[in-house]
């Protein structure tokens, strides 16, 4: 009695529905659809994530061991395997949700986390690289709200707030520390064939990875690599945002959109910028809620950003 120990509850040990992928895409659609279905839409994301957490769990990812190529292949492919049917569902709750159905969005990807935080020993690569999977569901459901311009699913998203880990004092946001990830697993994938020379290797890959499963969700067609680039910009923007409210220090994770315009024509970047511009507090972003809803503030990170992150690196 008296005692604070909290009680951890078991993730699923095993796949109790031999469901594919589409048909558990289509029965989160049946639950979106439907206000009245936002319990069962609770229940059924968090058993999605429990599925999730137990199979990309250290019992099948250890951080200790002998770092390879192959190894780090191997790994890369598993994980993308065991966040398959996570991502579309994310993809799809993230692109359709209604302002109710939000919660459920910021669960899955608090809960996805809570592991993530708690301090880990073992080689610095593996520990970094269980932060991956988490890079596949931000992409997969950033790239999802663009498209559908649901701004503030992609609010919701960035400002999910996280436990507590290590010696932190207060919470951090889930963009905060993807975005981190995001940096610490950059040059990583250069080990990838093909991707050795490329300025961005990981965004590179992943834009690549992941446009078969979004074309197949919402028929993106060609429209595919301008949301791409808009969402990792944002992405990018957000991060080195609250990087400089929290030290001053701005900085967020370089996309493929890094190195576009160098030679001629406008970059992605400044075609952001410039909307931003012309709609300010109309514009959607600022109207979700982000860069604290105010455009003074976003036109400030982004004049750093691409003075000094891009310029820095030649990639602008």
């Amino acid at each position: 009695m008296g005692n604070d120990d909290l009680i951890t509850i078991p993730y699923v040990d095993e796949v109790r529905n031999a469901q594919t992928t589409e048909e558990k895409v289509e029965y989160l659609k049946e639950l979106i659809s439907s206000d009245s279905s936002q319990i069962k839409l609770h229940d059924y994301v968090i058993e999605e994530v429990r599925r999730f957490l137990s199979s990309t769990s250290e019992d099948n990812f250890a951080v200790n061991g002998r770092f390879s190529d192959e190894e780090l292949l191997e790994r890369i492919s598993a994980y993308e395997s065991h966040t398959k049917d996570l991502s579309a569902i994310v993809a799809c709750l993230s692109h359709w949700a209604s302002d109710n159905q939000l919660n459920s969005l910021s669960k899955i990807i608090s809960r996805s986390c809570d592991r993530l935080l708690e301090s880990q020993g073992g080689l610095v690569v593996w520990a970094n690289l269980r932060w991956y999977p988490l890079l596949l569901l931000v992409y997969s459901a950033g790239i999802a709200a663009v498209e559908r311009k649901n701004y503030k699913s992609l609010s919701t998203i960035f400002y999910t707030k996280l436990g507590l880990s290590g010696n932190e004092t207060s919470e951090s946001l889930f963009v905060q520390k993807v975005g981190n990830a995001a940096g610490e697993l950059a040059d990583v994938f250069k080990r990838i064939p093909e991707h050795e020379r490329n300025f961005t290797p990981m965004s590179e890959y992943l834009y690549k990875l992941l446009q078969p499963g979004l074309d197949d969700l919402f028929f993106l067609g060609k429209a595919y690599e301008r949301v791409f680039d808009e969402f990792e910009i944002l992405f990018a923007l957000v991060a080195a945002d609250l990087k400089k409210q929290d030290d001053g220090y701005c900085w967020g994770p370089v996309g493929r959109f890094g190195w576009k315009g160098r030679r001629m024509g406008i970059s992605p970047f400044q075609k952001l910028r410039s909307e931003a511009a012309q709609l300010k507090d109309n514009w959607g972003p600022m109207r979700a809620g982000m860069f604290g809803g105010s455009y003074e503030r976003f036109e400030e990170v982004a004049e750093i950003y691409q003075k000094e992150i891009l310029a820095n690196q030649r990639l602008f």
